[in-house]
């Protein structure tokens, strides 16, 4: 039972989020339809549309990271570079999660009372070491991390733009397959 009432104000502040996109050539795959970079890129989309007095930044790697967008609160941006996301993006091909997990939490500001999260999207076809030691230093800072792993444990070949398929130095047609280990 109430009685009365009272108005009060209450002030949300929001928090910012760091997305590390893999767009590494196994991200073409098309074991997830319609491939795992459109996939991953219709996810967090929709995850931005959902954003309200929070601020984004947008990291692309794959052998190496890049920051797309620094921390801002302007969706249409994020959205706009996030549809702009392919290979081609980064030209040293590979996946180097700690390279992006590195990139992604120096972009984060130095406030204490606002909440960090990092969203990592990747197939983990991780070529690269350090990922684990990453993470914990990024965990030591405050930074959540979430991994959105992006494939199947099936996997599939990996789809050249010629329209035949990457192929090994024996001549053997490539497949990525998710991994989920790491």
């Amino acid at each position: 039972p109430q009685y009365g009432s009272r108005n009060e104000e209450v002030k949300r502040s929001g928090i910012e989020v760091a997305i590390a996109a893999d767009v590494s050539n196994s991200m073409l795959c098309k074991d997830v339809s319609p491939s795992r970079l459109d996939k991953s890129k219709m996810i967090v989309s929709r995850l931005v549309e959902q954003f309200d007095e929070d601020k984004v930044g947008l990291v692309a790697f794959a052998g190496n990271a890049i920051t797309l967008l620094p921390m801002t609160s302007d969706y249409v941006s994020a959205k706009m570079f996030l549809d702009q996301l392919t290979p081609a993006t980064i030209s040293i091909q590979g996946t180097n999660v700690a390279d992006a997990i590195t990139r992604a939490t120096a972009g984060f500001s130095k406030k204490t009372n606002v909440g960090r999260a990092l969203i990592l999207i990747t197939d983990a076809e991780d070529n690269e070491d350090g990922a684990i030691e990453a993470a914990k230093q990024a965990r030591k800072e405050g930074i959540q991390i979430f991994v959105l792993s992006v494939g199947t444990q099936q996997g599939g070949p990996i789809p050249m733009p010629d329209g035949t398929f990457k192929k090994d130095l024996s001549g053997h047609v490539v497949t990525t397959k998710l991994n989920e280990q790491i």
